[in-house]
């Protein structure tokens, strides 16, 4: 078997992120994988690709009978070739119905399909795809964590004794960055030894203008609230940064917090975990396929999707439902991480993140495509 794997590896967004180490996972479990890039961003040359997925490019076609194209639905095509293809759709959804987006008419061109959490699969049933489903987790190569030395820091979380949230991330309406304001701000006063560390981008904007998006957003969030005349600042860091300066940064906070409306995976959040941070999801998300068993799930409710202006205009529109989290319970949440913060066990949480590697992701693929 040869799999022409199609993907936006290159991208660097989330799912360009999951096809990368999708493409590595199925190489160390000996698929003959062939990845061919496609590109959603205007500067097609990719950067930073390891070497192993450059070599894995330089094969050719010949003898292709599988193709895996991971990509948006409406992207979808059917690869015939020269004989007969075995065509295979991966995708992620983060809403709970997507009917109104008509992904699932893509999707049901194919016999049969990947996605990453098991919830999804009835998600999909829901919104009527009717080809057969199996679960390729996303993965990290977890010899990065279990080497990992940090290298550089976030000047003001060098504190020993203080206690750092984070979110690294979009600043996208899904994402909520807005609910994690809000509970932080509301449940915490400026004399408590705690700060909250936001790493964040925003497509098609530049660093400065980032960092101005996200300062802007949290002074509508605290002039909102009026509870006080000053709150802590968070701090806030726009950009690129190499991986492990990213790691290194996490890796001084305590405990990792989404409050998105939708989540198919969420890979800093594993990482986070690779690190041995404390977790806080909303409920109803994909986090629930990796998160250990101690994490702290917080209330939602289904709710039509609102707002999100941000994404594709058929994407997250009002006839789509997702998960809105319960701020007032994310305030609790945040105030109980903090206060379990010297009984956690971290080599614990560390060890549930470790699963998710390599091996397991190239076994999954590799009983999809053997059964």
């Amino acid at each position: 078997m040869k799999v022409l794997y199609l993907g936006h590896y290159a991208d660097h967004t989330g799912w360009g992120n999951a096809a990368l180490e999708n493409i590595i996972a199925m190489n160390r479990v000996g698929i003959d994988v062939v990845p061919r890039r496609l590109s959603y961003k205007n500067n097609y040359e990719a950067i930073d690709l390891p070497q192993e997925v450059l070599e894995l490019e330089k094969k050719d076609l010949s003898g292709v009978d599988t193709c895996i194209q991971h990509t948006l639905p409406t992207n979808y095509f059917y690869y015939a070739g020269k004989s007969k293809i075995r065509n295979i759709c991966m995708y992620a959804t983060e809403t709970w119905d997507f009917t109104a987006t008509q992904w699932h008419r893509y999707i049901n061109m194919f016999k049969e399909g990947l996605v990453p959490n098991s919830a999804m699969i009835n998600d999909s049933w829901l919104s009527g795809v009717n080809i057969n489903l199996n679960v390729a987790n996303h993965c990290i190569d977890v010899d990065k964590y279990k080497s990992f030395k940090q290298t550089s820091s976030v000047k003001g979380l060098e504190d020993k004794n203080s206690y750092n949230f984070c979110y690294v991330g979009e600043l996208t309406k899904r994402k909520n960055v807005r609910a994690i304001l809000q509970a932080f701000h509301s449940e915490f006063q400026n004399y408590e030894n705690v700060n909250l560390f936001l790493k964040l981008n925003m497509s098609g904007r530049t660093a400065d203008e980032t960092l101005k998006f996200a300062n802007d957003l949290n002074d509508s969030v605290t002039a909102g609230l009026k509870i006080r005349k000053k709150y802590k600042s968070p701090y806030i860091f726009c950009g690129h940064a190499e991986h492990n300066d990213l790691l290194s940064f996490m890796s001084q906070c305590h405990c990792f917090v989404s409050a998105s409306y939708g989540e198919a995976w969420c890979i800093p959040a594993l990482e986070s975990m690779a690190l041995g941070l404390d977790l806080i999801f909303t409920k109803g998300t994909g986090l629930h396929e990796f998160a250990f068993d101690d994490a702290i799930v917080v209330n939602s409710v289904n709710a039509p999707c609102m707002d999100a202006i941000d994404t594709l205009p058929d994407l997250y529109t009002s006839d789509d439902t997702w998960k809105s989290i319960d701020v007032s319970s994310l305030r609790m949440a945040m105030r109980g991480a903090f206060y379990r913060k010297d009984t956690l066990d971290r080599e614990k949480i560390k060890a549930r993140a470790f699963e998710f590697n390599y091996e397991r992701t190239g076994k999954q693929i590799y009983g999809a495509l053997n059964a």
